[in-house]
């Protein structure tokens, strides 16, 4: 059997949408089947390809063109036009998995699109991300609608995910199929140690984007003059474009001694045991691995009401940002530091909670419906 997974995330090297379709090919890779995946090249090939790579997959990198102007003509013309090199993409293959990073990407790529109708070639979809309130215009709601109902299946992370698609489409999706997203965590057995000895402090794991992480938001919510005499510390873990932003934003607001961003920490369970809670004001998501991962090493959730977020945590084990703005964030920020003395008990409550509704096998599920008729 041969497959070819491809990813249209093309915003960074890697990032939390990869994770599924990678564990997918690993998977496939190990019962035997041929595998081929596309990526955008970079400069350096993400250590998982390279796995990949190392383990007998066949890559077919994609590149722009070299020089920064000409990257943002490109995508504006492959969105109009059927441009760019996808001539791997044949026949010769079983099946075609397809990653989505943004809710649609596939009509940024109007020459895979009419290669995969062309030929009529078996495909599924990942969708990992979806917007609440995302608008398609009649012509794109149209192409949309028939690409996701042609593929033998479309796998969503989140049950809200799905029904915001059905929402921009108008058609229920027949052949949609939930699953999980991955948890990065090499050891679930045990829970993180809970910080005893430092003061409460809050995590803010998510990559520095301003548009959708709004972490810029939430370092204004701790501006507030309520959290002045309070003693807490907040961490930023990611990197991103708004780095250099979010630096000004906390010498703005006098906070260097009490929020710090820690960069990227390969190994999530480091994050943990030196922190008590994770906090994340998105605006849009799938299902996020830093809630997962976060709940999996037993520590309690502050999350906004969107997309997966809060289908993965309850009352009991976290609290819900309503709505993506300071009074909203400052609110639910307010209430976790009333029950500070509970977080230790909501970071056992989410252990258990993330481990009986978490499934850690989706990528089998995955490679199962792909790989039978």
């Amino acid at each position: 059997m041969k497959i070819l997974f491809i990813s249209l995330m093309e915003g960074d090297p890697w990032g939390g949408s990869e994770e599924l379709w990678y564990n997918v090919a690993k998977y496939a890779l190990a019962e035997g089947v041929t595998v081929h995946f596309s990526s955008l090249r970079w400069d350096r090939t993400p250590d998982k390809l390279q796995e990949l790579i190392n383990s007998g997959a066949i890559p077919h990198f994609r590149k722009y063109p070299g020089i920064e102007i000409a990257k943002k003509i490109y995508r504006q013309l492959k969105s109009i036009f059927p441009i760019g090199n996808w001539s791997f993409v044949t026949d010769d293959f079983d099946h075609i998995l397809i990653s989505f990073g943004g809710p649609y990407d596939l009509l940024d790529e109007k020459k895979l699109h009419s290669i995969l109708a062309g030929k009529k070639l078996s495909y599924s979809i990942i969708q990992q991300f979806n917007y609440d309130n995302y608008f398609l215009d009649d012509k794109n709601r149209a192409l949309v609608k028939a690409f996701l109902t042609i593929a033998k299946h479309v796998f969503f992370v989140s049950e809200r995910n799905r029904e915001s698609t059905e929402r921009n489409i108008v058609t229920r999706l027949h052949n949609s199929v939930l699953v999980s997203n991955p948890a990065n965590i090499p050891d679930i057995s045990e829970e993180i140690p809970f910080p005893g000895s430092i003061k409460p402090t809050f995590a803010c794991v998510a990559r520095l984007d301003i548009k959708l992480k709004h972490q810029d938001l939430l370092i204004s919510a701790f501006s507030g003059p309520e959290w002045k005499d309070r003693d807490f510390k907040l961490n930023l873990y990611g990197k991103g474009t708004g780095e250099n932003y979010l630096k000004e934003l906390i010498s703005f607001y006098n906070l260097e001694d009490k929020i710090e961003i820690k960069g990227h920490v390969p190994d999530i369970r480091q994050v943990w045991a030196e922190n008590h809670i994770m906090v994340l004001p998105s605006s849009a998501e799938g299902s996020p691995l830093s809630i997962i991962e976060a709940m999996y090493c037993s520590r309690p959730i502050i999350a906004s009401d969107v997309a997966g977020n809060t289908a993965l945590f309850d009352e009991k084990s976290g609290f819900i940002i309503n709505g993506i703005n300071v009074k909203s964030i400052g609110k639910a920020l307010n209430r976790a530091w009333e029950e500070r003395n509970n977080w230790e008990e909501m970071g056992l409550n989410a252990s258990k909670h993330i481990r009986s509704i978490h499934d850690r096998d989706s990528h089998k599920k995955i490679f199962s419906k792909i790989s039978f008729p």
